[in-house]
C-alpha cells in the first residue's frame, strides 16, 4: 500500500499516542479511510484528477450539508478567535521535547566520537605493534651481524699486530732500513720488507672499513632500540586510549540500552549485523523521536487553527485544485498555495503525469515531501 494510505493509519503510530489528545485533524482523514481508522491528516494522494477531487471534497467541502465533518467551516470559525495561548503551549511543548532529543543526539554524537577514536586507536596500535615486531627482528639480525663484525675486527687487529711484529723483527736484523729502501730497494730482503708493508697497509685499510661498518651497525641498533622505546610508549598510550574509549562506550550502552556492540561494529559483518550494532535505535531515542514527531504535528495544528492567512491560502488552494483560479495566475500563486497546503498536510503523493500538469509551476525545493 502506498505511503499516503499508510501514514494516516492508527497502526502507524505508537500505542502510547493513539488517544484523542494526539490526533491531527483525523476527522478529515477518517472521511477518506473510515471512521476511527486514522490518527492524522498527514498525507494526501493527489496523483491524478480523480484522487485530487476525492481528497479536496473531504478536505475542503463546499456546499455539502450532509458531510460528517466540515474542516472548511470549522477552520473558518476557529480563526475568527485565534488563541495565542494554544500556539505558545504547542511551541513550548515542542521546544521541551526538541531539547530532550538534542541531548540524546549529543550523547550519540559523543558515542560516535568515541567509536572514531577507538577505530583510529586500534588501527594505529595494530600498525605500531607490527612495527615493533619488525624492529625487534631487525635488531636481532643487526646484533648477529655486529657479533660477526666484532670477530672480524678482532681477527684483523691480530693480523695487523702479527704483521707489525714481523716488520719489527726484520728491522732488528738490518740497520738503516729507510736508507736501504731508497738506495737498494730491489734486494731480496727489501722486497720482502716492502711486501710486508703493503700487506700491513691493506690490512689496516680493511680494519678501518670493518670498524666503520661496526660503528654503523651499533648506530643502527641504537636507533632501532630508541624507535622501539618510542613505539612502546606510543602503544601503551594507545592501549590506555582504547581502554578509556571502550569504557565510555560501555557506559553509553548500559545507560541507554543501545544495541551497540563494539566488536561487531569493527569486525567484518553483514549489513544486517552492522545495523544491529549501530549506536542509535535504543528505546529512549525512539521514544524521543516519536514524541518529537507528535509535538511537531501539534505545533502544525496550532498554527493551522490560529492563522487567518493560512486558512485563506488553504481556501485558495482548494479553488486551484478545483480549477477555479485563472491559468494566467497559476505561475504566481501555485508555489505559495502548495507550500501552505503542505504545511498542513506534510506528505504529498503524486505521479509522473502530474508533474507536467498540476505541479508544473513550483520550482525545485518549493514542495516539502513528494512521493
Amino acid at each position: 500500500m502506498s505511503t499516503p494510505h499508510t501514514l494516516p493509519s492508527l497502526t502507524e503510530i505508537a500505542k502510547d499516542y493513539v488517544d484523542d489528545t494526539h490526533r491531527y485533524f483525523s476527522e478529515v482523514s477518517d472521511l477518506l479511510f473510515g471512521r476511527g481508522k486514522t490518527w492524522a491528516m498527514n498525507a494526501a494522494a493527489l496523483g491524478n484528477k480523480r484522487n485530487r477531487q476525492r481528497f479536496i471534497d473531504a478536505f475542503w467541502p463546499i456546499a455539502q450539508p450532509d458531510i460528517e465533518y466540515d474542516f472548511n467551516s470549522r477552520l473558518r470559525e476557529k480563526v475568527k478567535k485565534p488563541s495565542r495561548q494554544e500556539w505558545e503551549t504547542a511551541k513550548e511543548n515542542f521546544n521541551t521535547v526538541f531539547e530532550e532529543a538534542q541531548r540524546e543526539y549529543r550523547e550519540i554524537e559523543a558515542a560516535y566520537e568515541q567509536l572514531r577514536k577507538l577505530r583510529d586507536a586500534r588501527t594505529a596500535a595494530k600498525e605500531i605493534a607490527s612495527n615493533i615486531l619488525r624492529n625487534k627482528e631487525a635488531v636481532a639480525k643487526l646484533k648477529v651481524a655486529l657479533c660477526e663484525q666484532d670477530k672480524a675486527v678482532e681477527n684483523m687487529e691480530r693480523q695487523c699486530g702479527h704483521l707489525r711484529t714481523k716488520l719489527k723483527d726484520m728491522e732488528g736484523t738490518q740497520s738503516f732500513i729507510r736508507l736501504k729502501k731508497l738506495f737498494t730497494p730491489n734486494t731480496p730482503f727489501m722486497k720482502a720488507y716492502r711486501d710486508l708493508e703493503n700487506e700491513l697497509f691493506k690490512q689496516v685499510s680493511l680494519l678501518h672499513k670493518a670498524r666503520d661498518e661496526r660503528f654503523a651497525a651499533e648506530t643502527s641498533i641504537d636507533d632501532a632500540q630508541a624507535s622501539l622505546q618510542k613505539d612502546g610508549e606510543r602503544l601503551v598510550a594507545l592501549e590506555d586510549l582504547i581502554a578509556e574509549a571502550e569504557c565510555r562506550l560501555e557506559e553509553f550502552r548500559e545507560r541507554t540500552g543501545s544495541p551497540l556492540r563494539i566488536d561487531a561494529y569493527f569486525e567484518e559483518t553483514t549489513n544486517d549485523m552492522a545495523s544491529l550494532s549501530s549506536p542509535w535505535g535504543y528505546e529512549a531515542i525512539n521514544r524521543c523521536r516519536a514524541r518529537l514527531f507528535i509535538e511537531a504535528m501539534a505545533l502544525h495544528k496550532a498554527f493551522v487553527e490560529n492563522s487567518r492567512q493560512l486558512r485563506d491560502n488553504l481556501d485558495a488552494f482548494s479553488k486551484m485544485i478545483r480549477g477555479s483560479i485563472p491559468a494566467k495566475q497559476l505561475p504566481i500563486v501555485s508555489p505559495v498555495l502548495l507550500q501552505s497546503f503542505m504545511l498542513t498536510v506534510p506528505v504529498l503523493s503524486t505521479t509522473f503525469a502530474s508533474v507536467g500538469s498540476f505541479l508544473r509551476y513550483p520550482a525545485a525545493g518549493d514542495c516539502l515531501s513528494l512521493y
